[in-house]
C-alpha cells in the first residue's frame, strides 16, 4: 500500500519508467491484508476491541488519506472494518442465503472505499469461509486477481479505442478530470500484482512478528501524511482534501 500511496501523492516526481513496476508491487498488498484480517478475526481474544481499533485508526487515517490521494473516498481501513463486521455476520447467520442477501449492501458500500472495486469484500469473506487451508490461501487472491484483471483490461481497452477514434485526443469528459490513458493500463498491471501475493500468503507461518500488533495501524496514516507533506514541499499539490476543480461541474470546464 505504501507504493500505491507514493504514486498517488508523488507520481509527478517519480520517473514514469518506475510507475508500472511500483503499481504491480502495490497490487500485492491488499490480498495479504485481507488474509491477515481474517486470521486476526479468528485469533483475536476480543473481536469487539479488534473492530474498535480498526474504527479508531480508520478515522485517524481519513484526513491523511484524502490529502495524499486527493480523492473523495473512504480509506482502506474502513473497508477492512466493514469486512470484520461482515465476518461477524457470517458467523451469526446460519442460513447462508440470508447472509448473501445481507452481504450485498456491504459490497455496494465498499465501492466508496479504496480497494473496494477490486473484489475486496468477497476476498475477505472467502478467506474466512473457505475451510480447506490450501484453497483458502490461493482461491481468494486468484479470484480477485482474475476479476480485477478482466475489469481493468476491458476498461483500458475501451478507453484506448475511444482515444484512437478521436485521433489521439482524450475524450473531453475524462480529460477535464486529468485522467490519462497510461493510468488506465496501470490498473491492469496492478491486477497482475494481486496474483503475486499468492506464494507469500502460502508461505505464512501462522506466527505474528514481534511488535507487529500496532505497526500496521500506525504506519498507514503516518506514511500517507508523510507523502502528502512531501508532495506539498515539492510543489506537486496543496494541502487540500480534494483535487482542484472537484466541486466544479464538468460543463464549467467545457465538457457540456
Amino acid at each position: 500500500m505504501a507504493m500505491r500511496g507514493a504514486l498517488a501523492a508523488l507520481g509527478g516526481a517519480i520517473p514514469p519508467a518506475l510507475h508500472f513496476p511500483m503499481q504491480a508491487a502495490s497490487g500485492i498488498a491488499f490480498p495479504i491484508t485481507a488474509f491477515l484480517l481474517a486470521e486476526g478475526y479468528r485469533r483475536t481474544s476480543s473481536r469487539r476491541r479488534y473492530m474498535g481499533r480498526m474504527l479508531a485508526f480508520a478515522l485517524a487515517a481519513q484526513v491523511p488519506f484524502m490529502m495524499a490521494y486527493r480523492a473523495a473516498l473512504l480509506n482502506v481501513m474502513f473497508l477492512l472494518l466493514f469486512g470484520l463486521l461482515t465476518l461477524a455476520l457470517y458467523d451469526r447467520m446460519k442460513r447462508r442465503w440470508l447472509f448473501w442477501i445481507a452481504f450485498a449492501p456491504y459490497a455496494l458500500l465498499s465501492i466508496f472505499a479504496d480497494y473496494g472495486f477490486l473484489m475486496g469484500p468477497a476476498m475477505i469473506v472467502m478467506h474466512h469461509a473457505i475451510r480447506n487451508e490450501a484453497r483458502r490461501r490461493t482461491v481468494p487472491a486468484a479470484a480477485g486477481g482474475a476479476y480485477s484483471f478482466a475489469l481493468s483490461f476491458a476498461a483500458a481497452a475501451l478507453l484506448t479505442l475511444q482515444v484512437a477514434a478521436n485521433q489521439g485526443a482524450m475524450p473531453e469528459r475524462l480529460a477535464a478530470y486529468g485522467y490519462e490513458l497510461p493510468e488506465a493500463w496501470m490498473h491492469v498491471v496492478f491486477s497482475i500484482g494481486i496474483f503475486a501475493a499468492i506464494p507469500l500468503i502460502r508461505a505464512y507461518s501462522g506466527e505474528r512478528g514481534r511488535g507487529a500488533k500496532y505497526f500496521f495501524y500506525a504506519f498507514y496514516p503516518l506514511h500517507l501524511l508523510a507523502f502528502a507533506l512531501a508532495a506539498f514541499a515539492l510543489g506537486l499539490s496543496s494541502l487540500g482534501l480534494f483535487p482542484p476543480g472537484f466541486f466544479d461541474r464538468p460543463e464549467a470546464a467545457g465538457c457540456g
